[in-house]
């Protein structure tokens, strides 16, 4: 269309829709059917430009790796060559076509899906894998070599040591989710994964192979994506001539939606009339995501921007639950993180992300599974997963922060699992103890279940429960209730707000809440009026702040002291 995007509307009764290509990541497909394509060709003449003809490119799942090696292998091909204007026509790369265009045999190969429920089943299905997309590419380019059954790293010798016998075309290898399945096996397997990426392990070899094709010009270029680079990090030597483009600020945007390109799209669905609106509520449930060190412009997750946009075509408006249930499945393994060399201090390191929702180390490039995880290892893991992105860095020191209100909640669920399944807390009453909240002023409740809560963590793995201890647990039971937006720390003119319930798509009140603790041997009746002056007074000013104008406001003072509330009152 000129401005970016690429797409086509059907009509439906009432007028007409934009095809959204969800869970659709091919190019071909997307472009040829009108499906919605946001233009992210301009990488190609970066990437090939560049002096680093094999790179990797780590982002979270679900983020546009697998379509951006679509278009890249559709863009190379050399079989595509009489359709450049069809596949690419108002796209950047058609007005600015690169040297290399369709001038590659394209040899693909896409480890998601494989099997690791054990090491041997993950073996064999690696290998057929490898045969499978071996033939296919001879099928393909009509090359006459018959493959002989062999190891993974065999069947890809045979191939690259024959092929400069039936063509001088050189390859392109394209490798998608190349640690999809290794990541999976770290978390039950350990002894397995080093196994597979040890000097004769099966997937090193392959890797050592692909590697032997490039020094002999054979393979030309790699381009590959994933998630984490603890599986190129295992094979040290096996596969070190790729360069790691995640964090250089050239690339941020080549996966991923910037403000523009939301905006953009925005405009097109004629259902949402507030576009700022919209934009906001966005913001907030999607944006945040920021992956260099240069600040740049944070980056929405397109999964989750193309689930918005199809509820508010379908429903007419925004979706109360704004998370989509296919997303909850790939980030819910917060408890398979906790397992890879663990520790308490994993423990330590989640709770401090809940009360503070910022956490500073060093950012781990090369990881070592051979020891323990370092503080700094397991952060920066959560990072390259997307719980954590980039919020400031200082020297070396980087300051993450929880993205948005999709990974805060994936962080509250764990939570609230973990106390009920470690410590056998009912949490069934958590999200009506909300209701009663905005409905009918009535936190009794809810602050029975921060006791609960406190009562049960009150052992050797939580000892020392403070301020921030009890912004957990209220936290973690509005979390809860998708009827209202929780916002910790809040911040306006006259300072922060510990917890803020504001009404979703719902009536009721917004709900302010001051909360204190005193330590047990420190409680006594001058100790509590001080702590309750102290909110009376912050509660005043918060609630004349302009951010709350025009709402039906409830401030509460709730003053805790181990693990009883011994003050919930109301501020006029």
């Amino acid at each position: 269309m000129g401005n970016g995007l690429w797409y086509n509307k059907v009509q439906k009764e009432g007028g007409f829709m934009l095809k959204l290509p969800k869970g659709n990541s091919n190019f071909v497909d997307i472009v040829t059917k009108g499906f919605v394509y946001v233009d992210k060709t301009k990488y190609i003449e970066i990437l090939e430009n560049s002096n680093d003809r094999f790179v990797h490119f780590l982002r979270p799942r679900r983020f546009g790796k697998t379509l951006f090696t679509s278009m890249l292998s559709c863009y190379y091909d050399i079989l595509t060559k009489d359709n450049f204007d069809v596949y690419f026509k108002d796209t950047y790369i058609h007005e600015h076509p690169t040297v290399e265009k369709n001038s590659y045999l394209i040899l693909p190969f896409d480890f998601s899906g494989l099997n690791d429920t054990s090491s041997d089943m993950l073996e064999r299905e690696f290998t057929q894998r490898i045969e499978d997309q071996c033939k296919e590419f001879l099928n393909k380019y009509k090359i006459d070599i018959e493959l002989e059954k062999r190891s993974a790293a065999g069947i890809i010798s045979q191939l690259l040591y024959e092929l400069p016998s039936k063509t001088d075309i050189p390859i392109y290898a394209i490798i998608d989710e190349y640690d999809q399945f290794s990541n999976e096996l770290i978390s039950f397997d350990l002894k397995g994964f080093k196994n597979i990426v040890s000097k004769n392990g099966y997937v090193r070899k392959f890797y050592e192979t692909l590697k032997i094709g490039t020094s002999k010009g054979v393979v030309k270029r790699i381009f590959m994506t994933g998630v984490s680079p603890i599986t190129l990090d295992s094979m040290t030597s096996g596969f070190n001539i790729s360069t790691n483009l995640s964090l250089d600020p050239r690339y941020h945007s080549m996966m991923g939606f910037d403000k523009d390109e939301m905006y953009k799209l925005i405009l097109e669905i004629d259902e949402i009339v507030n576009k700022q609106a919209a934009l906001q509520d966005m913001k907030i449930m999607y944006d945040g995501y920021c992956f260099t060190k240069k600040k740049k412009e944070c980056l929405f997750n397109p999964n989750m921007v193309f689930y918005y946009f199809d509820q508010w075509q379908i429903y007419h408006e925004a979706p109360i639950d704004m998370i989509d249930p296919n997303m909850l499945s790939d980030y819910n393994k917060l408890e398979s993180l906790l397992m890879i060399n663990s520790d308490q201090k994993h423990k330590d390191i989640l709770l401090e992300i809940l009360s503070k929702e910022k956490i500073t180390c060093e950012l781990t490039t090369s990881f070592c599974l051979d020891v323990a995880f370092t503080r700094d290892d397991f952060i920066s893991l959560l990072y390259y997963l997307g719980y954590l992105t980039i919020h400031s860095v200082y020297r070396d020191m980087i300051e993450f922060t929880v993205p948005n209100t999709f990974i805060k909640k994936i962080y509250f669920d764990y939570f609230r699992k973990m106390i009920q399944l470690d410590f056998h807390v009912n949490t069934s009453n958590y999200a009506e103890s909300i209701n009663r909240i905005i409905d009918k002023k009535d936190n009794s409740l809810f602050v029975s279940n921060i006791e609960g809560i406190l009562k049960s963590l009150d052992n050797r793995d939580f000892r020392g429960f403070s301020e921030s201890k009890v912004k957990i647990a209220a936290a973690a039971i509005a979390q809860s209730n998708k009827y209202v937006l929780l916002k910790s720390e809040y911040p306006v003119e006259e300072g922060y707000v510990d917890i803020v319930l504001f009404p979703y798509h719902t009536q009721g009140i917004t709900a302010l809440f001051e909360l204190k603790y005193i330590k047990k041997e420190n409680l006594n009746k001058a100790t509590l009026e001080e702590k309750r002056k102290e909110a009376y007074l912050q509660l005043k000013k918060y609630g004349e702040a302009i951010e709350f104008a025009n709402q039906d406001i409830v401030k509460w003072i709730l003053i805790f002291s181990k693990d009883e509330c011994v003050c919930n009152e109301i501020v006029d």
